[in-house]
């Protein structure tokens, strides 16, 4: 596993120390980990899992197959009508706020008013 580990470094185009930094150990752990002094261990192979949800653990422990998983894409027609309805919350929000302007213009004309009479 130490040379697929050292294999997605490459893969990814992260120099040892980046990747290291990306995946919260130290560069010494990845640097043992590609001489050869230690193996891959699972608190490694956790974080490679949780900072690049991309590669294939299948992979990583067997070397079959690809070293990434075919993530799956965005939903693109979901994504428009929720785009579409935040538009129309948007609008309505700017209807009020237009409302809202006018009644401080109105209050301050009146307290303008008031203050002048006195």
């Amino acid at each position: 596993m130490n040379e697929r580990v050292i294999q997605l470094i490459a893969l990814l185009g992260e120099s040892k120390s980046s990747f290291a930094a990306r995946i919260g150990v130290s560069a010494a752990v990845i640097s043992h980990i590609s001489n050869g002094r230690n193996k891959v261990g699972a608190e490694v192979v956790e974080k490679i899992a949780q900072n690049f949800p991309q590669v294939s653990l299948s992979w990583l422990f067997t070397g079959e197959g690809s070293p990434f998983v075919k993530m799956a894409g965005p939903d693109i027609p979901a994504l428009l009508a929720e785009t579409e309805a935040l538009i129309g919350q948007m609008r309505e929000i700017e209807g009020v706020l237009k409302v809202m302007q006018r009644r401080v213009t109105v209050i301050r004309s009146l307290l303008k008013n008031e203050s002048m009479d006195l």
